[in-house]
C-alpha cells in the first residue's frame, strides 16, 4: 500500500512539475517573441521579466532535486530562494497577457513555497511541492 501511495505521489509530482514547466515555457516564449519583435536587446522591461521567470524555474527545479534526494534542510533553503524569486517577479513590467497568467498562479506558488521553507518535515514539504 505504501508503495502504491509513493507511486501515485511521484506521478502527481511529475504531472504538476510538467504543468509548472509548461507555464514557465509559455511565459518565457512570449517574452522572447516580444523581445525579437521589439528588435531591442537592451530593453530593461523584457530583461527584467525574463530573468524573473528564469529564476523561478531554476529555484523550482533546485527544490525538486533536493526533495528527490531527501534533503529537507536543503529543500527549505531552495524554497526560500523560490519564494523570493516568485515575490520579485516584476509584475508591473509584464505585458498584459503574461500578467494575467502570472496573477492566476502567483499567490498559490508563493503559498506553497512559504510552507516548504518553514517546515522541516520532508513529507509535508513534498505535499506542498506536489501542489506547487
Amino acid at each position: 500500500m505504501n508503495s502504491n501511495f509513493a507511486s501515485k505521489s511521484i506521478l502527481k509530482s511529475q504531472l504538476l512539475s510538467g504543468k509548472i514547466l509548461m507555464i514557465a515555457v509559455v511565459l518565457l516564449t512570449s517574452v522572447i517573441v516580444q523581445s525579437s519583435s521589439a528588435q531591442t536587446t537592451n530593453d530593461p522591461v523584457l530583461t527584467d521579466s525574463t530573468s524573473g521567470f528564469t529564476r523561478v524555474v531554476t529555484y523550482y527545479l533546485d527544490l525538486k532535486n533536493e526533495l528527490a534526494k531527501d534533503q529537507g534542510d536543503s529543500a527549505r533553503a531552495e524554497a526560500k530562494s523560490l519564494f523570493m524569486a516568485i515575490d520579485n517577479v516584476a509584475m508591473d513590467k509584464l505585458p498584459a497577457d503574461q500578467h494575467k497568467v502570472w496573477m492566476e498562479y502567483n499567490e498559490k506558488l508563493g503559498y506553497d513555497a512559504e510552507h516548504i521553507k518553514v517546515t522541516g518535515d520532508i513529507d509535508h514539504q513534498r505535499e506542498h511541492f506536489i501542489s506547487l
